[in-house]
């Protein structure tokens, strides 16, 4: 995300689509993407694999497994599905393969795609099965995977043993993943948790259950391009001091002013609203500037490196707490994960110990010491 810049804007670096009052917000750090090690393996050798490599460059997006042991009980504390969507139906919002792209004789039938589906949460079965294009690449993913698979086997890339052996590790870790879910729920009571363990978590986590205060924002966005000169920053910069010295002026409405000249789209339809947005959220420097506004005022022009803006402050609205039962259905839901995965290490802890899956701490110091041999002759070798 972009921070505020009352200096040149053609030196900063820029992200593409990135505009609007998005830029005096803080960002929100997204997961890094999953990708199994058989990507390293298959990306050493794909400058002699060339029809491989186009595929694996297709799939990335969606090679994650989809049977993790967080998929399976929905990821962590946040029971939003935006914190817990699966890799599958990422891969889909990432958009469809290019048409050509894939063998149309990939054996696909309907009992595949019901299969692969039921793999699905049912919120994101229902965005999928509702969406047309969501649902195009759904299957378009599972057409590419299969072409890969066909590809790689035709070249004989499953016989080589690192990968036969990742191939393995991963069927295994689908049964484990699998059965230790079904052990896990074997020991959890529909019953569980009771509305007094609900409300009880409730008062004992207020926090968790509280939105901070809130203010309601309108804008006028004047754009500069990705690769502005310093000639286009001082006239759209201009153009914004103009604007904003007509409105103080009064010979100039803020909705009008919206109307002729806002370049952002979503909040041009709507006065210059941008909504009720959580303090929190937006960048010090602007949180600090709007807490010397009252009501209705407007702010200086702000510059930053997508453009102008110039904000007009709304109502601030307290932050207050959320009544238990608008949070209720997410606090059962956090506590029935959380006995799950105890269940499910417990589980786990009892079939190590019976099954004797321990190494003696020798062992382990030989097989250290072997690999670090075998590494220092990897890097001493020429290349």
């Amino acid at each position: 995300m972009l921070l505020i810049a009352r200096n040149r804007v053609k030196d900063l670096p820029r992200k593409p689509g990135m505009n609007g009052l998005t830029a005096i917000s803080r960002p929100h750090k997204l997961p890094p993407p999953i990708v199994p090690e058989s990507i390293e393996i298959m990306m050493s050798h794909a400058i002699v694999r060339p029809p491989v490599l186009a595929l694996i460059l297709l799939l990335l997006p969606a090679m994650a497994s989809a049977f993790s042991f967080s998929d399976l009980f929905g990821g962590g504390s946040d029971s939003k599905e935006k914190q817990g969507t699966p890799s599958t139906l990422s891969a889909v919002k990432a958009g469809t393969p290019p048409p050509g792209s894939v063998s149309q004789d990939t054996g696909l039938v309907f009992a595949d795609l019901e299969t692969l589906f039921g793999l699905l949460k049912p919120p994101q079965r229902k965005k999928v099965l509702e969406d047309e294009k969501l649902f195009a690449g759904f299957v378009d993913r599972e057409l590419a995977r299969r072409a890969v698979v066909s590809v790689a086997k035709a070249e004989n890339w499953h016989h080589d043993p690192r990968v036969a052996y990742l191939m393995r590790q991963r069927s295994e870790q689908v049964l484990v993943d699998t059965y230790l879910r079904k052990k896990a729920l074997e020991k959890l009571p529909e019953s569980y948790p009771s509305a007094e363990q609900v409300k009880a978590f409730y008062e004992q986590n207020q926090a968790q259950f509280r939105i901070g205060d809130r203010i309601h924002l309108w804008q006028i966005f004047l754009p500069v391009s990705a690769d502005a000169k310093v000639e286009e920053v001082v006239r759209v910069t201009a153009e914004a001091a103009r604007i904003d010295k007509a409105i103080r002026a009064g010979k100039l409405s803020f909705r009008k002013a919206v109307e002729k000249h806002s370049q952002h789209a979503a909040s041009r339809i709507n006065d210059g609203y941008m909504g009720l947005l959580k303090l929190s959220t937006l960048q010090p420097d602007i949180r600090e500037m709007l807490g010397k506004l009252k009501e209705n005022d407007l702010a200086p022009p702000v510059q930053e490196k997508d453009g102008v803006h110039l904000i007009k402050r709304g109502a601030l609205v307290s932050g207050q707490a959320l009544p238990l039962e608008q949070v209720s259905g997410q606090i059962r839901t956090l506590l029935r994960k959380n006995i799950a995965l105890q269940a499910a290490k417990g589980a786990l802890s009892e079939i190590r110990t019976a099954n004797g899956a321990t190494v003696a701490k020798e062992r382990l110091e030989e097989w250290r010491l072997r690999l670090r041999v075998a590494e220092s002759g990897h890097k001493a070798a020429p290349k």
